[in-house]
């Protein structure tokens, strides 16, 4: 999310509820930090999608201890089983399609910067190709993010 939206929506809140105007004042929240994209930051965008922030936060925490707070990797993912995904919060369905998107990452080293100039069709195309199933809806909605993220539309 760009520092203009994120005003504009700060904005837009404080004109249409007095409360939120209120706590608005008093907090001054402060745009999210960008995050750089790289497998780790849609690694962190599957493990999140669909639940709270804190249940999230509470997912990604235990994938980077799992990986020793590394960089999380391609690699480590493929060299994980699903039940060590599943241990770390992740679901059978977001364990099960972490991996295919894993090694779409490891045989295409560069596949972020292919990523970021494509439609959220082509970005959906791409991530699932080695899934080898139909794509689920929450996949659909997911490729949506991934392409905004990229864009520098919205952060992790």
């Amino acid at each position: 999310m760009s520092t203009l939206h994120f005003d504009r929506g700060l904005q837009h809140l404080s004109k249409t509820d007095p409360i939120l105007r209120i706590v608005i004042q008093h907090l001054q929240p402060k745009p999210p930090e960008p995050q750089e994209a790289n497998f780790e930051s849609l690694i962190r965008i599957i493990a999140g999608q669909q639940l709270s922030s804190a249940a999230a936060y509470t997912i990604y925490l235990r994938l980077k201890q799992k990986f020793e707070d590394s960089v999380i990797t391609p690699a480590m993912i493929l060299n994980s089983s699903k039940e060590q995904l599943l241990i770390c919060g992740l679901s059978n369905t977001k364990a099960r399609y972490i991996t295919p998107i894993a090694q779409e990452f490891a045989d295409q080293p560069n596949l972020i910067e292919e990523l970021r100039g494509m439609s959220s069709e082509e970005v959906l195309a791409t991530v699932s190709r080695g899934l080898g199933f139909g794509v689920p809806a929450s996949l659909r909605c997911f490729a949506s993010i991934i392409r905004m993220y990229l864009s520098g539309e919205m952060s992790a």
